[in-house]
């Protein structure tokens, strides 16, 4: 259902005229008149670069996230950018990156939230599931977050997801559900060195990268073969395959292994200070328009960016009527024997915008400054790493949330929250970006679900309860 929506009327109907008209490529930009609050410069790199060279797709070393200094907003990005880099940085001991290499695990759901630590090295493929319902036996329970709405691209890839966790999350995991544990890191992540120690010592070894405290990642991927896959970070699959022989019921047949590209990560992690953890997310600027939203330029005045023109997009193909909403219409979902159309539609692509870009409502020009960090950072950023033939120089930080002082939010409006208080990727939260209506399930941010309202043994981590432990 549409509905009225505050969007600049003028924005959204230049926007809406231009659509069909461009068939070239399309990307997220960033105005280049931003008053510069957050950049990376070269020494940035220079410093954040393992053996201090920052090459074409080289490696990165992650931030000490004991050494985490919480001062201002910008802290939070620039963690989020070094360890996006980080993860994504090539493995040596295989071909890969970090985040799928022998320090981190995938998560892999079994049926009834029955989750696993899997390692998937050498030329075994990963093995990721389309957007699903938590618990779906059929397909897998660890797709988008609130139910069981199916994204497919443009080009009609399936969207694929997946969840990683590094070595310290499984052992600490491992050590907590054993009773090994005590005090306050029994109940909590650990988020300093000290606790990082104390959780070394009770498992007897030396954690790789520990000075990264504790990740939690979540990927979502179309096929590489329907997009330009040199613009993008590709891994091998293993994925659910589907008889797609009808135009609304797709029944799953078995799985197909192929090539995936990366359009979307959540990056999740501990902080000295911040046990409820620093939840940054990035998207491949190919995959849908921002809405227009305001920044502060470098005459210290508020300007309205204009949405982005029209062009290919990986998920996006027209804005609806100027004066109404872009809420996003579902036309399928998992079933229990794999994916079916919503009554009186055919499975198909929908066409899927940045609802709330930087995680901050699109009207409000009391955000300027505040979207002013995210411009600046992103554009020097990806600047510099498009100049040096970097393909991570094609993804951006969409914007990143956390508590005031490492409080376990209550809940998705606890005063608490800083950073992007409606934060949502939009191939991880396509259809509950806020406002939203799909499924009678509407959330302002992560923090709805991943709060002490869960009933998970670790509130912050949906998984944590399911997951058996090492063995």
């Amino acid at each position: 259902m549409l509905k009225t929506y505050s969007l600049a009327a003028a924005a959204l109907a230049a926007f809406v005229s231009s659509v069909g008209v461009n068939t070239a490529r399309a990307e997220v930009t960033f105005p280049n008149d931003v008053y510069v609050t957050c950049p990376i410069t070269p020494g940035d790199l220079h410093q954040w670069a393992r053996y201090g060279s920052e090459g074409p797709n080289g490696p990165f070393n992650p931030p000490d996230s004991d050494l985490f200094n919480d001062d201002t907003n910008c802290d939070f990005y620039r963690w989020g950018a070094q360890m996006f880099l980080f993860l994504t940085s090539p493995n040596t001991a295989h071909p890969g990156y970090v985040f799928d290499g022998p320090f981190f695990y995938d998560v892999i759901n079994h049926g009834n939230d029955d989750f696993t630590f899997e390692q998937f090295l050498g030329d075994a493929p990963n093995a990721f599931v389309v957007r699903g319902l938590k618990g779906d036996e059929a397909i897998g329970g660890t797709g988008q977050a609130g139910g069981g709405d199916v994204l497919l691209s443009q080009k009609g890839s399936l969207t694929y997801y997946g969840i990683h966790v590094n070595e310290a999350y499984a052992e600490y995991l491992t050590a907590q559900k054993a009773g090994q544990l005590s005090g306050a890191l029994n109940t909590n992540f650990p988020s300093d060195q000290p606790e990082m120690e104390e959780l070394q010592n009770v498992i007897g070894k030396q954690l790789p990268y520990a000075e990264a405290l504790v990740l939690e990642l979540k990927t979502s991927w179309v096929d590489a073969r329907t997009v330009d896959a040199s613009r993008y970070l590709v891994i091998n699959a293993e994925v659910p395959a589907f008889d797609r022989s009808s135009a609304t019921d797709w029944p799953q047949t078995g799985t197909e292994t192929m090539p995936l590209a990366m359009v979307g990560m959540h990056v999740v992690g501990t902080a000295k200070g911040h046990p409820e953890m620093i939840w940054a997310s990035f998207e491949h600027i190919d995959n849908a328009p921002n809405l227009s939203y305001y920044y502060m330029t470098s005459a210290r005045q508020p300007a309205l960016a204009m949405p982005d023109t029209a062009g290919n997009w990986t998920f996006f193909d027209a804005m609806p009527p100027a004066g109404t909403s872009p809420m996003i219409a579902t036309v399928a979902a998992t079933s229990d024997t794999g994916i079916a159309a919503v009554a009186g539609k055919t499975i198909g692509p929908v066409s899927v915008v940045q609802m709330n870009p930087f995680g901050l409502a699109p009207e409000d020009m009391n955000t300027a400054l505040a979207n002013s960090d995210l411009v600046s950072l992103n554009g020097s950023l990806l600047n510099m790493l498009q100049q040096r033939g970097d393909v991570r120089g094609n993804y951006y930080q969409i914007g990143s949330i956390w508590t005031q002082k490492g409080q376990m939010p209550t809940g998705d409006s606890d005063p608490n929250i800083r950073g992007g208080d409606r934060l949502a990727n939009s191939t991880l939260e396509t259809f509950h970006q806020y406002p939203d209506e799909n499924n009678g399930f509407q959330s302002k941010n992560c923090f709805l679900c991943h709060s002490t309202s869960s009933d998970s043994d670790l509130k912050i981590s949906h998984i944590y309860s399911g997951l058996q432990p090492l063995p």
